[in-house]
């Protein structure tokens, strides 16, 4: 299985909003990126087929949190 997972930006020509390609994922493309190790450095999770970066937990959670 290959994937395309570049988002192309078109340059800015004038006023016009530049152009970015997405897709969207399914769980199971999800969990075979990251058994491929895909997301090993980064700490990610799929939301409505997007890719979303999690949130770091700042100090005043770390009480809250296990």
């Amino acid at each position: 299985m290959v994937m395309n997972m570049t988002h192309t930006t078109a340059q800015l020509s004038g006023k016009n909003p530049p152009v970015v390609e997405t897709r969207k994922f399914s769980p199971e493309e999800y969990y075979l990126l990251g058994s491929l190790g895909y997301f090993d450095l980064q700490s990610v999770e799929l939301i409505g087929g997007e890719l979303v970066e999690k949130s770091r937990a700042r100090p005043e959670h770390s009480v809250s949190v296990n």
